[in-house]
């Protein structure tokens, strides 16, 4: 048999098998032709292909390969740059000269934390400083956190100077969780429970076949599919079983990373996820490894934004062509979306008064979806209705410095906020003080503002029971009255309580004591 090339010079020709004994006879193009010619640099840098000979108006194809360590940058004529694609497609019509041009590179190596938080495109080699863009997409229930060189943004770009390893952070999106089952008992056979982030997972299997799961290390039997770690879902036996999830709370989306038993396979099996609601049909969906071989991972995902509550992972049918396979599969990192319901407030800041030398607390309620964000205010000047963010610590930068007003801030980012006088520096409450408060709230699905609630300062003379403006034996009588009766909050309580604890007690008979002698 004999087999004959026959060509133009360029990378093109055509190839031809004849069997027999034949005779041949090459009559060439008479066409004229143009001359592609084709340099690299610097030397050693890399190689082409395509150049040589073309038939005018036909067209031509260079090829530009970066050797180990570099990276393809431009083609250039005449020192002007034609092209920055490495494969240049043109029409050739005259004589042409060349050079592909190449620059030290560097390796982008991406990662992802966890590795099903999400994925990573843009790592690859990059020319001595070209623009990297990477850009991290997040799984079902993960939102991006941010980069391990500081990045901030999902889209990351920069210059590249020198090999780099970067990872890409995930973490859980509000209302979602993952059970990787890592705080799982090892070698343990289903049913388990597992609680994460508030969430309570039923874990349980059906048997198909006679097959259940039990809680084993990822690479059991030697077999370590990407993505899996720690402790996983392990089938027991060749015999297959449904693996079954109930859930304390509605959801609204489902996922989980699974490995099918195949051994390289050209396709794989059809996996179902099916979800349910008290029992009652919701939703189902399949999945195929979309790269098969020997046990591929892939991610099955349902959502139903109706809600569910269970849901119920079956081996759906086995690969169409493949013979090395059974109708069992691994799991591991089941990520789900609790429902999310509309916050509202269940109690209202209430007004409230507090000695200038004591301290008030100022409180909301709400309910629905956790997690719960709170931010406290204050209004900038009395009925203004403007109000500005609040923060812990001192109140100098807005209670006006006076001499012996000052006042400490806690708990301006939660549910309750506390105004205390700064005793500990010899500084009380004022006017300054006396404001509305109010609380903006967020859970994952709204946004509120409670009532704005009055805080009112008593002013008094320490002993001064009876309001008489005199500290003196007019008041011990008061005193005791006000000690025996628990009075609450009043120009009396002040006076009375000399140790400012909140309470009128036997503590504070020395103190008055004192302040008697002392007038």
């Amino acid at each position: 048999m004999a087999r004959i090339s026959a060509g133009s010079g360029g990378p093109g020709g055509s190839f031809t098998s004849i069997t027999g004994d034949c005779a041949f006879t090459l009559l060439s193009s008479g066409a004229p032709t143009c001359t592609i010619s084709a340099s690299v640099s610097p030397t050693n840098s890399g190689t082409i292909t395509g150049a040589g000979s073309y038939p005018i108006n036909s067209t031509a194809v260079l090829n530009a390969t970066p050797n180990a360590g570099w990276g393809f940058v431009n083609w250039t004529e005449n020192g002007t740059q034609v092209s920055t694609n490495p494969h240049y497609t043109f029409i050739a019509t005259v004589d042409r000269t060349l050079v592909a041009n190449f620059a030290t590179a560097y390796t982008i190596t991406t990662f992802s934390y966890p590795t099903y938080g999400g994925t990573t495109t843009g790592g690859g080699i990059y020319p001595s400083g070209s623009t990297v863009t990477l850009v991290a997409t997040p799984a079902h229930g993960f939102v991006f956190s941010g980069w391990s060189d500081g990045g901030t943004t999902a889209t990351h770009s920069f210059p590249a100077t020198g090999d780099i390893y970067i990872t890409a952070f995930f973490v859980s999106a509000p209302l979602s969780a993952t059970f990787d089952f890592d705080n799982a008992p090892a070698y343990t056979t289903l049913p388990i429970d597992q609680t994460i982030n508030g969430l309570s997972a039923h874990f349980s299997a059906y048997a198909v076949s006679g097959g259940t799961y039990a809680i084993w290390p990822y690479n059991t039997w030697g077999i370590s599919p990407p993505g899996f770690a720690g402790l996983s879902l392990f089938p027991t036996s060749v015999f297959g079983a449904d693996l079954i999830a109930d859930f304390s709370e509605t959801l609204v989306d489902f996922s989980v990373l699974y490995c099918p038993q195949e051994l390289g396979c050209d396709d794989s099996a059809t996996m179902r996820a099916t979800a349910y609601l008290d029992g009652v049909f919701v939703a189902t969906a399949t999945m195929t490894a979309p790269v098969p071989g020997t046990y591929p991972t892939a991610t099955l995902s349902i959502v139903a934004p109706a809600g569910f509550n269970r849901v119920v992972v079956h081996y759906d049918a086995p690969p169409a062509t493949c013979q090395d396979w059974g109708p069992i599969f691994f799991a591991d990192n089941v990520t789900v979306t609790r429902a999310c319901s509309t916050a509202s407030i269940a109690v209202q800041p209430v007004s409230t008064s507090a000695c200038h030398t004591g301290m008030a607390t100022i409180s909301v309620t709400m309910s629905g979806s956790l997690p719960f964000a709170y931010q406290w205010q204050r209004e900038v000047t009395p009925n203004s209705g403007t109000f500005v963010d609040v923060v812990d610590g001192p109140t100098g930068d807005w209670d006006g410095g006076a001499p012996g007003v000052g006042a400490i801030i806690s708990g301006s980012s939660t549910d309750t906020i506390v105004i205390s006088a700064d005793t500990a520096n010899g500084l009380t409450l004022s006017d300054a003080h006396a404001i509305r408060y109010r609380c903006v709230m967020s859970n994952p699905c709204a946004n509120l503002t409670s009532d704005p609630a009055t805080l009112a300062v008593i002013v008094s003379l320490p002993g001064d029971v009876n309001g008489d403006q005199l500290t003196d034996a007019a008041d011990i009588q008061p005193f005791v009255d006000s000690m025996l009766s628990g009075v609450t909050v009043s120009a009396a309580f002040c006076a009375a309580d000399m140790n400012h604890d909140g309470f009128i007690d036997e503590f504070d008979v020395p103190d008055i004591v004192l302040a008697l002698l002392a007038n």
